[in-house]
């Protein structure tokens, strides 16, 4: 029998992020934050393909840089040789992301290609792994508890607070949950932020 914590929980979630739920498109041409937060299923190649898509509509409406949960701040010159198109920049990014990352690596650099395309800055916004705290005992750690979570988006949010820019964040959608990344911001910088779930 399942555990009825886990269904309620998997509930809560969902019925949470249906109210956040959002085209891309429409959140770029209608919202005027300095920072969008855009939750994504690190899974879901095909949500993303259109939010690349979508990143024109970002550009020409303002928007000047693309952040990534994904790449970890001490590699942020992976993304600056990328966009200066230095020798093999391309294949370490892709190395770099299919080793960290581990998700669809070919979907990712395709997102990344089409916002340098665009002229998009890159940010890299993810605590390096080397500076992350031990996790709690229990596992599968629950997020409301995770000790990495945690500081992770306290480091993401020092990182976006020092950001002028209008800026959209690619992440993971639990993180963009109000009590979260958001309330990090808050209390980083009382940076407002606009998210919604791709």
């Amino acid at each position: 029998m399942p555990n009825m914590k886990n269904l309620f929980l998997a509930w809560l979630l969902l019925s949470h992020f249906q109210t956040l739920a959002a085209n891309s498109a429409s959140v770029f041409e209608n919202i005027d934050h300095q920072l969008i937060l855009a939750g994504e299923t690190h899974t879901h190649d095909q949500l993303r393909a259109e939010f690349s898509e979508d990143l024109e509509i970002f550009a020409n409406n303002g928007g000047e840089v693309l952040a990534l949960e994904m790449v970890e701040t001490n590699y942020q010159d992976l993304l600056e040789r990328y966009l200066e198109d230095k020798k093999n920049s391309e294949q370490d990014l892709y190395d770099y992301l299919k080793y960290r990352w581990g998700y669809n690596t070919d979907s990712y650099m395709k997102m990344i290609t089409r916002a340098k395309e665009l002229g998009l800055d890159l940010l890299a916004v993810d605590l390096p792994k080397a500076q992350r705290p031990q996790e709690v005992l229990i596992f599968p750690v629950p997020p409301d508890v995770s000790l990495v979570r945690a500081a992770r988006e306290a480091h993401m949010a020092k990182v976006l607070c020092q950001e002028e820019r209008k800026t959209v964040l690619i992440i993971g959608s639990f993180h963009i949950l109000e009590r979260f990344l958001p309330a990090a911001l808050k209390k980083e910088c009382f940076k407002k932020s606009y998210q919604f779930k791709l």
